[in-house]
């Protein structure tokens, strides 16, 4: 199993983005501190760096105050398990999503903890939701039950289910009146909500990603694919550091050199080759002029951008546009 994943998918920050402008909060300085491309943002099916959405999610949520948390409930929700629909919709699979949900802003948009834990080849799912005072369908309705019987199958296929339950009550019966649990070992009067599972399942694709076209490349598995889409995502007064772009892999410069080595490459070769397909895109495909794709593309002249793409291509930007 790889590491935590490194991109959501655009519609993560849907709910968040819906309460910004319900509060009148202006998003677009928010997403250039986050280093992230602003014509992106309302792209549902766009991938964005983890951790840049993440700092967008968190001052977006420090300008709206201490009502974030109810506001975005209501928009982030699946089935009415606050924390999970985006998770669900935005994560390349299982594991991402769990992930997403025990994340700090999953935490904050949800009235339980979601915890995940791995320990060989089982999955914990610890949830800490217990409404007080609540009926036990609302129970159901809102703890991860719903989530775990209802949505999971559907991805995971029909032969998925949890190993073991334990639930924070003494009476199971209301459980199995609502589900099969004929396979199921049940655990009754636990201090929390405890799902356990196969760790096969975390690799079960997630609807969001499943929807897209195959050929686009989400979350490639090569090192410089996954640096290529986030330098598409910055903004042009962003610099592209090597240190800029190991914080959005949340790795050290030193892993990510190496990997890029085990890949025979390096980042300069991978930030040069970036930019040369970059410029070729936007000289067939827009009328920018030569001096704003030079921008785009972190140069701080424009006459650098002219003599780097003829020293790779033989030819001036203008003279392959003419050509083209």
């Amino acid at each position: 199993m790889t590491a935590r994943l490194d991109f959501v998918l655009g519609c993560y920050l849907a709910p968040v983005l819906k309460v910004a402008e319900r509060y009148g909060v202006g998003v677009d300085r928010h997403i250039a501190a986050a280093g992230l491309n602003v014509f992106d943002i309302g792209r549902l099916d766009v991938s964005l760096p983890r951790i840049a959405a993440s700092r967008l999610f968190e001052m977006i949520a420090d300008d709206v105050g201490a009502s974030t948390p109810a506001e975005i409930v209501k928009d982030f929700s699946i089935n009415s398990i606050p924390g999970w629909g985006e998770a669900l919709a935005a994560a390349p699979d299982l594991r991402a999503a769990l992930n997403l949900a025990a994340s700090p802003e999953g935490r904050m948009t949800s009235g339980n903890q979601v915890i995940m834990r791995t320990n060989g080849r089982t999955v914990t799912l610890i949830d800490r939701y217990i409404p007080p005072l609540a009926a036990e369908e609302q129970w159901i309705a809102a703890s991860s039950f719903f989530l775990t019987f209802n949505d999971l199958p559907e991805i995971c296929g029909n032969t998925w289910r949890p190993r073991v339950i334990e639930v924070p009550f003494d009476d199971a019966s209301m459980l199995e009146r609502h589900f099969d649990l004929s396979d199921v070992t049940i655990r009754t009067g636990q201090p929390e909500t405890r799902l356990q599972f196969d760790i096969f399942a975390l690799g079960c694709r997630m609807p969001g990603f499943a929807s897209l076209q195959p050929d686009c490349p989400n979350v490639p598995s090569s090192i410089a694919q996954q640096i290529y889409l986030i330098l598409d995502t910055l903004k042009p007064d962003v610099v592209p550091s090597f240190e800029r772009i190991a914080d959005y892999l949340d790795t050290s410069t030193r892993t990510l050199q190496r990997r890029l080595g085990d890949e025979g490459t390096t980042y300069k070769n991978v930030f040069m080759g970036w930019r040369m397909g970059k410029a070729i895109e936007l000289l067939d495909n827009t009328r920018l002029q030569v001096k704003e794709i030079a921008e785009i593309l972190h140069y701080q002249h424009a006459s650098h951008f002219v003599r780097a793409f003829k020293k790779a291509n033989r030819v001036t930007p203008s003279a392959f546009r003419e050509t083209g």
